[in-house]
């Protein structure tokens, strides 16, 4: 979460496209504050707990279980997803910017199809949602997906850097 006192909404969208739930501008009410604590998880409950799947960049065995357990698929798989991703990601975002809905529907299916077999489900979700939006929703909701999606493939190639061989076989489970 952010408390600036002063952001756009552009800065705003940003925060938000980069992982953070909520950005509150000062000054703060206290009904902001009372509605964002009944949000929080259960101090009693693991964190671990409270994530769902969708809130992992990678998932290894998700990852396994598209490719049949072959981890050298899989491990093909998001090779490509991640050597490709940054063209996707310009092609995306040059054409919702020149080109009309039928063209960006078909920009984003086609990295939907792909993100689908690589275990990475942040990333699978805000295609989901920015495919589902550009099939009828207005600019400005296709402009905060895309933000999402943006933050999320910023993410992933974050992660895979600091991450060059997420299918080591030093681990037991691809043996």
């Amino acid at each position: 979460m952010a408390q600036p006192a002063h952001i756009s909404i552009d800065e705003q969208e940003a925060c938000l496209a980069a992982g953070m739930e909520e950005v509150i501008v000062k000054p703060v009410r206290i009904n902001t504050i009372r509605n964002l604590t009944k949000r929080l998880p259960n101090p009693a409950t693991p964190l671990s707990a409270s994530r769902s799947i969708e809130e992992n960049i990678f998932d290894l065995e998700l990852s396994l279980t598209a490719a049949h357990n072959r981890p050298e698929l899989a491990d093909e798989l998001l090779t490509l997803l991640i050597a490709n991703l940054p063209i996707d990601q310009k092609s995306i975002n040059d054409t919702f910017t020149n080109s009309g809905p039928e063209q960006l529907r078909s920009a984003v299916h086609k990295l939907n199809g792909a993100v689908r077999y690589c275990g990475v489900p942040r990333l699978a979700n805000a295609v989901e949602k920015l495919e589902t939006i550009v099939k009828s929703g207005p600019d400005e909701d296709i402009h905060r997906a895309l933000n999402v999606l943006n933050g999320e493939v910023n993410s992933l190639m974050i992660w895979s850097q600091s991450n060059p061989d997420p299918f080591d076989t030093k681990d037991s489970r691809l043996n």
